[in-house]
Parts: C-alpha cells; sequence; structure tokens
C-alpha cells in the first residue's frame, strides 16, 4: 500500500517524509533512503527539496514508531521499454557475470544488468 506524504528534511543520504496528515498532527515521520528510490543517486538533493509531495510505501517501522520508508511509483516506471530494443547507455560498473548500464529514457535515468551471455565482442 502507499501512502502521499510531504518532505520535511533533506540530507546528503536520504530525506525525512512526513505520512498522513501533518497539518492535524496525525502524520508520522519516516526516513527514504537513497537506496530505495528508483534510480541510483549520490545525493538525495538531486531527487527531493522541502515541501515536496512524495509517493512512498512502508517498508518497516522502528522504535519509537519512526517508519522506514521507500519510493511508490504513481505510475509503471519505463513503461515504454520494450524488450530487445537497442539503446545507448553509459556503463558504470563491470562484474564477471555483466555490466551495469545507466539509460536515458522518457521518465527518467534507468539502470540495468546486460548479462555477459548477452555482450557481443
Amino acid at each position: 500500500m502507499s501512502y502521499d506524504g510531504i518532505v520535511s528534511h533533506v540530507r546528503q543520504e536520504g530525506f525525512h517524509v512526513i505520512v498522513g496528515d501533518a497539518r492535524g498532527g496525525r502524520g508520522h515521520e519516516g526516513f527514504l533512503h537513497i537506496s530505495k528510490l528508483p534510480t541510483r543517486v549520490k545525493s538525495a538533493y538531486e531527487v527531493a527539496k522541502v515541501c515536496d509531495k512524495v509517493r512512498t510505501k512502508v517498508l518497516g517501522i522502528h522504535k519509537g514508531g519512526r517508519l522506514e520508508l521507500a519510493w511508490a511509483a504513481k505510475k509503471p516506471p519505463h513503461r515504454h521499454l520494450r524488450r530487445g530494443q537497442w539503446m545507448t547507455g553509459k556503463v558504470y560498473n563491470i562484474q564477471k557475470f555483466g555490466i551495469f548500464v545507466e539509460v536515458a529514457t522518457e521518465d527518467g535515468p534507468c539502470q540495468g544488468l546486460v548479462h555477459i551471455s548477452e555482450i557481443k565482442e
């Protein structure tokens, strides 16, 4: 289940979100770490600023009632991409089993794995 929230504070590694009725005093604070975003970023400042509306999902509740949050997409991300589609991208990691590539799409950047079996010399 997803919940709308308001960004209350931004830090390098993530941002704090008030989920629920913040104005009525019934909101719950949570933290959304950058590792829980749909795309890889170096800083949460690239994604959000104070007072931004965001859609989140609750992953867990810590002691004291603080929520652990993840980004919840409003629509299926990168829905226009098709299997087998050729694209130009930037390699950002190389492993024995394949390469990780970031491509630009209409919905924003998208990362994925090109398995070694799909790589041609």
